[in-house]
């Protein structure tokens, strides 16, 4: 079966809701506005009218929502003539009615379109099945009121296709909100709750869906639904492309790895824009590499401009201590605190000649180390950006990016300060490409290997330096053997006296505290298991990890201290009398392991939805031990076609496999 022909066999379903929906003790209406100034008409040119179904009231009241049992009104033993078109007789048998027609006027409506508006973002994600070949069976579908007729358009140009923001057909140029898709999308509530299948083939009707089961207070409904959706092929680039309308995704059905996912990427767009040069920031409602932004929520955007806040001080300190000229006694490099002690002792001895001539050669050599430190290590990681660094990122990026944001990433990447560069990917590929090579040789220089010709004039005259240093030393300890006779015991045990400086090891301890500080690490917040594929696509072009003191400004169902309280965005410390009891709740500090271990198509397919949702109400009703099946065709929300599995981190089964592979 083709897409289309499970569109038209859905859209029938619904304008056939009182024949699929006949069976119940509860009849529910739903009116078309009669205001509309367009014929509410859908692809094929069937009108969407008024239409009335029957339910259960059982499983109605099993949700516990407030807005369907305010609704919910009981039928006289003799009901009278219904206004809505039905007679006495096709009321007979029925207990109770609802009108869940929506309102038209009052702070009601207001509400409910404000959270049923759809964004840009969403209306444009169509074309992602061209942009980024995400699956068409995800985002081809049309809006329920449509006017395109039986014949598919085509593109005229064919470029169009690849960018999100280019100019739509007609059909695609949807209104943020209809009265007729708000209409439509309870009648898929109904269905949901029924039991039924109902087909979510685009972004805008998952986000409208969305909004329709919190204004109905039933969330829950749609846990599987989106999931599944959110991992149709290719699909997890929404979060990528649209991180705001995934945070509130996340935020909603509390799905800890979309929220912490997307919560780094809008973190660090946030970061690299406040880190900018007065003047050289990106244009307002656009990241500084040039997608289109939107504000979350105040709520969603003190927790990313706290944490972002809290980034940039973190990654200043970092390039601060990297770019100083006291960088290896900021790093605390054992060698070069040994080196200090030596010459400390060295200069004590006013009146020795040879420490007057070791001194003049370890001033000369430290001088040569922090030049080549400064011009062949720090300048050239913050370097230009190579075609070869940037290519496949441009490829991706320009897709998503409006044509007036276009500018190439490595003239984007240059007009960086150190901070924002810190915060980028292409810098710590660079430090660790010279951290495992070694800056200032490639083997163990001595006197019995000297330089090559391999090396640079400036690691053969800093190699030079040490080996003079060494002899000059000899000179001194030959002398006045008293002067270091307790030179191991003060520092490191085991050296010989005879070599002041070993450059082999300096390398090897300033590069391997420089990893510390710039690896990305693999355990803190998202731990990617091997031979897993990572769920990143396009925003491989910034770091995007963060730290507990980052983290910390998320709920703490998703890793972070934020209880409610909001004391987690206050600096100072809470009162004596607060704490340590009832009244104060720090909240988890970390996530736990087998949360952090997820990547967001891993995580999502092992969800324990019960476990992870943690859900406050009933009416997040999910089974125990669900998982989300992935099927390419479509998103089917039946429980007999959601295959229950115990296939999760925790399980024996994983556990198995995990030790295969």
């Amino acid at each position: 079966m083709t897409n289309l022909d499970e569109s038209n066999i859905a859209r029938t379903y619904l304008h056939n809701a009182q024949y699929e929906m006949n069976e119940g003790d509860t009849v529910v209406y739903i009116n078309m506005p009669s205001w509309t100034l367009a014929e509410p008409i859908d692809c094929v040119g069937d009108t969407w009218r008024s239409l009335h179904v029957k339910m259960h009231s059982d499983k109605i009241r099993s949700l516990k929502s407030s807005k369907f049992n305010s609704k919910l009104k009981e039928l006289p033993p003799t009901p009278p003539l219904d206004k809505n078109g039905l007679l006495r007789e096709e009321l007979f048998g029925m207990k109770y009615v609802m009108d869940l027609t929506p309102s038209i006027e009052g702070e009601e409506v207001v509400y409910e379109m404000a959270e049923m508006s759809l964004t840009p973002g969403i209306i444009a994600w169509w074309r992602s099945q061209d942009t980024f070949e995400v699956d068409a069976a995800a985002v081809n579908g049309h809006d329920d009121v449509c006017h395109c007729g039986k014949k598919r358009p085509h593109f005229e140009v064919a470029d169009d296709r690849f960018n999100i923001w280019s100019r739509p057909p007609d059909h695609r140029n949807i209104p943020d909100y209809c009265p007729i898709r708000h209409r439509i999308c309870i009648l898929r509530l109904l269905y949901l709750i029924e039991g039924k299948h109902v087909l979510l083939d685009s972004a805008p009707r998952v986000w409208t869906m969305i909004a329709i089961s919190k204004i109905f207070g039933c969330p829950g409904l749609m846990v599987k639904p989106v999931a599944q959706w959110l991992l149709m092929w290719r699909n997890s680039t929404f979060l990528e492309v649209l991180p705001e309308e995934g945070l509130q995704i996340g935020m909603t059905f509390k799905f800890i790895d979309v929220t912490r996912f997307v919560f780094e990427i809008l973190v660090y767009e946030k970061a690299l824009k406040d880190a900018g040069d007065n003047g050289r920031s990106a244009a307002p409602n656009t990241t500084i590499f040039g997608r289109k932004s939107r504000d979350p929520g105040d709520d969603l955007d003190n927790m990313i401009q706290h944490a972002a806040q809290a980034l940039v001080q973190r990654n200043s300190s970092v390039m601060t201590v990297l770019g100083s000229d006291t960088v290896f006694d900021d790093l605390d490099i054992p060698e070069w605190k040994r080196l200090a002690e030596v010459r400390r002792r060295l200069t004590a001895e006013t009146d020795s000649h040879e420490c007057a001539a070791a001194v003049v050669v370890l001033d000369h050599l430290k001088q040569r180390i922090l030049h080549f430190w400064r011009k062949n290590i720090w300048e050239e990681a913050l370097g230009c950006l190579a075609g070869t660094e940037c290519g496949k990122v441009d490829d991706f990026r320009l897709r998503y990016v409006a044509p007036n944001s276009r500018e190439p990433l490595n003239t984007i990447y240059d007009r960086m300060n150190p901070v924002q560069k810190g915060m980028c990917l292409f810098f710590h590929n660079r430090i660790n490409t010279i951290a495992r090579t070694g800056p200032w040789q490639p083997e163990p220089l001595t006197p019995e290997s000297p330089a090559t010709k391999s090396l640079t004039f400036a690691q053969q005259y800093v190699g030079i330096l040490a080996v003079a240093l060494k002899r000059s030393f000899e000179k001194v300890v030959a002398a006045r053997p008293q002067l270091f006779a307790d030179f191991d015991r003060d520092l490191k045990t085991g050296v010989a006296t005879t070599n002041p400086f070993r450059l082999v090891r300096f390398d090897t301890e300033v590069f391997g505290v420089l990893r510390e500080c710039v690896e990305i690490p693999r355990n803190d917040f998202f731990d990617i298991p091997k031979k897993r594929t990572p769920s990143r696509f396009l925003t491989n072009h910034f770091l995007a990890f963060l730290v507990p003191d980052e983290v910390k400004f998320l709920p703490v169902w998703a890793g972070g201290q934020d209880d409610g309280t909001g004391r987690v965005f206050n600096d100072e410390l809470p009162p004596a009398e607060d704490g340590p009891d009832t009244g104060f709740r720090g909240g988890a500090t970390v996530v736990s392991p087998s949360l952090a271990s997820m990547s967001v198509v891993g995580g999502l397919r092992g969800l324990d939805l019960e476990s992870v949702l943690a859900s406050e109400t009933t009416s997040m009703n999910v089974h125990k031990d669900g998982s989300i099946i992935y099927n390419p065709g479509r998103v089917i929300v039946d429980d007999e076609s959601i295959h229950s599995e115990t296939f999760t981190e925790t399980g024996d089964d994983y556990e198995a496999a995990r030790w295969k592979t």
